[in-house]
């Protein structure tokens, strides 16, 4: 039987508390309560449904860390259920409860979206370490989303400073292609229409032999000048490594134009 979803689907992070939260999905109230007891005597928060159909109204309304499921229950069968709890919740670990040894249970449990199982009877040392392995996992996998969130939104904060600068500003990734082009520069030398930073500024085909990338993909910020030929202009460039949400290194460059100022240069050695 395959469970109707109804009623409220809830984010994975509406409502958590600071507790991990765990439901209990057993026919057995006996074996729901003791299971209860174990992981709240760790400070973990449990509740208990004794059908297939209670679990999923609780979890269309709460969100769970973890799901403790028998395989066996009297309503529907747990590999279904599984199928319909990851539909809602994606990133809860379903832990598979059963007595059910054989690899075909297991593979079927597994391929439907299970995270393990704990066979009966279960060994309490081995039901804990199983449930804080999801746990810390589960922490990791918010803590590097989070991390990856926040150089998304600095970026984000960069893009609009940037653009606001009167120099002219790029950045380019690890395969030369230009990812952000402000105003400034774009004035100073056209649209870029997806085209590579050694195509953009010099009508190259290749890689320059002067090029500063690879040195700043290491780690280093670089400073030098630059003729255009283009434009026939002298830049003063200010490249410096700028660390992407994914942990990959582009460049940020830097154009100030200092044409004025080298031509001033130039006069005043002449009138010497």
């Amino acid at each position: 039987m395959r469970i109707i979803q109804l009623g409220k689907i809830i984010t994975e992070n509406e409502g958590l508390e600071t507790k991990e939260r765990i439901i209990i999905i057993d026919d057995n109230e006996d074996i729901c309560n003791t299971l209860s007891l174990i992981l709240e005597d760790e400070g973990y928060k449990t509740e208990i449904a004794l059908t297939g159909q209670k679990a999923f109204k609780k979890i269309i309304n709460k969100s769970y860390n973890v799901a403790l499921l028998d395989i066996n229950l009297p309503d529907v069968k747990g590999t279904e259920l599984i199928t319909s709890i990851k539909e809602i919740h994606p990133n809860m670990d379903i832990i598979m409860i059963t007595a059910n040894t054989s690899s075909k249970f297991v593979i079927d449990a597994l391929n439907n979206g299970a995270s393990g199982y704990i066979l009966k009877p279960f060994d309490n040392d081995n039901l804990l370490l199983k449930v804080k392995n999801k746990l810390e996992k589960q922490h990791l996998i918010t803590e590097k989303w989070q991390a990856e969130q926040r150089l998304h939104d600095e970026r984000d904060n960069l893009i609009n400073i940037l653009n606001s600068m009167q120099d002219g500003v790029y950045i380019v990734n690890q395969r030369h292609e230009i990812e952000f082009c402000n105003p400034v520069l774009m004035k100073e030398f056209g649209p870029v229409e997806g085209r590579k930073c050694y195509e953009y500024f010099h009508d190259h085909q290749e890689v320059c032999p002067w090029c500063k990338n690879q040195v700043v993909f290491k780690g280093k910020t670089v400073r030098w000048e630059w003729y255009s030929l283009k434009n026939q202009k002298t830049y003063d460039l200010l490249d410096t490594p700028l660390k992407n949400s994914d942990g990959t290194i582009s460049k940020l460059e830097i154009f100030r134009d200092i044409t004025e100022q080298k031509n001033l240069l130039l006069k005043l050695k002449e009138s010497e």
